[in-house]
């Protein structure tokens, strides 16, 4: 049974009526991630006009290990895809590193450079305070958009060239923000809150991260988060389906860059040299039999090469030859044995071929497992708001990573998927794409499913 429907419904429609009017304005201008300056502000200014407590300025980049640092600055692919994902200059605060011998630096100086001119976080953290003070619940809502030209005919369509709202964040703020209104009203009438809530509104969850830094920053604390939980649009559904996903959900996201080194000679006498082109051919094919014959085949785990180079002439040995990829698992014992095999295989093959060859590994986003209890609690909301019939439980875990991870690996938590297509229609168009247009209604149903999750979880 909902708690207190009588009094939350009319609260939750005239949320969702405003969530509406938010969600379009945040659509028309939309902000890449580290970027998300405009975003935040009408976030935060929300959630002062409601008076709640709020925190700005949360979610500046955490940097990755030192030695991946310095393999990410000195690898030309890795800065042509920055490039390519409009993450240019501004990766490094505008400042202009091409004087710089990147290489034979330090790693530890490149990381104190690094976080100097990192930009500084655009998270904000909203709080109720319950009847306890030192407890909480937390929802969360990423609020960052894509690098992405949009082509749909909505009205509302972006005024920012290049940059869209095609992964739903913008549904996401907006519902969040409506849950603070009804929350906040609620509690103000009288509404039994037993544990404090924790709005938290995470930047940059496309680019480097932002859930990893807000947690540094203590968003999980003071009052400390019991459990969290948070929804994603969902094109694959109708609008009107929840769906589910027990236990592991999605993969963890690990990069890689592998250098070559060989000796450079005029490719008409290639024997004056030592290639890398071919040893880096032979470790790119060796990889995939870690997860062939190193792995438990129930374990499940990709590991894919995603760009390699050598050379930039036609009548040149190289002198080296690198390549990046990422890997996948669904477990941290997996990636373990493909972390140790990685370095001990792509060091023997270039061995036999007289070449020498390093491995920088880069752990990104850890496997995101949705806790069984907290999953319940909000599946049976689920079924009094929409119906059994409207539940979707799926049960094959996904490849694809969401820093959401982060939450979950620090408390109990639930990532569920709330279906974004209207009825009826006659093609999908998936999140990422230039024609993503979710059915708005599902901004009053995420409403609700965080309100009444929210007052279930705490056990009012």
């Amino acid at each position: 049974m909902l708690a207190d429907k009588e009094i939350l419904l009319p609260l939750i429609e005239e949320a969702a009526a405003k969530a509406v009017e938010i969600r379009r304005d945040l659509h028309m201008h939309p902000e890449l991630s580290g970027q998300e300056i405009r975003t935040s502000g009408i976030i935060a200014a929300a959630l002062k006009e409601l008076g709640i407590e709020t925190r700005e300025g949360l979610g500046k980049p955490v940097l990755p290990d030192p030695e991946y640092i310095k393999a990410v600055l000195t690898s030309s692919i890795a800065k042509d895809m920055l490039k390519d994902m409009g993450m240019g200059e501004e990766v490094l605060g505008g400042i202009d590193l091409s004087g710089l011998d990147i290489g034979s630096m330090d790693p530890a100086t490149i990381a104190a450079m690094a976080s100097m001119i990192m930009p500084p976080g655009h998270g904000v953290l909203g709080t109720i305070y319950g009847e306890d003070p030192t407890r909480a619940i937390a929802i969360r809502a990423d609020i960052d958009a894509l690098p992405v030209t949009e082509e749909t005919d909505t009205p509302f369509k972006s005024q920012n060239p290049g940059v869209m709202h095609a992964c739903g964040h913008d549904m996401h703020t907006a519902a969040l923000l409506g849950t603070a209104m009804v929350l906040k009203k609620y509690a103000d009438r009288g509404g039994r809150l037993p544990r404090s809530v924790k709005f938290i509104f995470q930047p940059n969850e496309e680019g480097t991260g932002g859930a990893a830094p807000m947690i540094a920053e203590g968003v999980m604390q003071d009052p400390a988060v019991e459990s969290i939980f948070a929804f994603h649009v969902d094109p694959s559904k109708e609008y009107g389906k929840i769906r589910f996903f027990p236990g592991v959900m999605n993969a963890s996201c690990t990069d890689f860059k592998i250098t070559v080194h060989g000796k450079a000679s005029h490719g008409a006498h290639p024997n004056l040299g030592i290639d890398p082109i071919p040893c880096a051919c032979d470790i790119v094919l060796a990889l995939q039999t870690i997860i062939t014959r190193k792995l438990d085949p129930a374990c499940g785990a990709v590991l894919t090469v995603g760009a390699i180079r050598g050379g930039s002439t036609t009548n040149q040995v190289p002198e080296q030859c690198e390549m990046v990829g990422t890997i996948r698992t669904l477990d941290n014992e997996s990636l373990r044995i493909i972390e140790d095999e990685m370095r001990r295989l792509v060091s023997s093959v270039a061995e036999g071929y007289g070449c020498t060859a390093e491995t920088v590994i880069g752990e990104l986003y850890p496997v995101l497992f949705n806790d069984p209890e907290v999953s319940e609690v909000i599946r049976t909301v689920a079924e009094d708001l929409v119906g059994p019939e409207s539940i979707v439980n799926d049960n094959a875990p996904s490849f694809s990573s969401d820093d959401f991870a982060y939450f979950t690996s620090a408390v109990k938590g639930c990532y569920f998927h709330v279906g974004s297509t209207r009825p009826g229609s006659e093609e999908i168009h998936d999140i990422h794409s230039n024609l993503f247009d979710p059915d708005e209604r599902l901004i009053r149903l995420a409403i609700a499913m965080e309100v009444f999750s929210c007052l279930r979880l705490m056990g009012a």
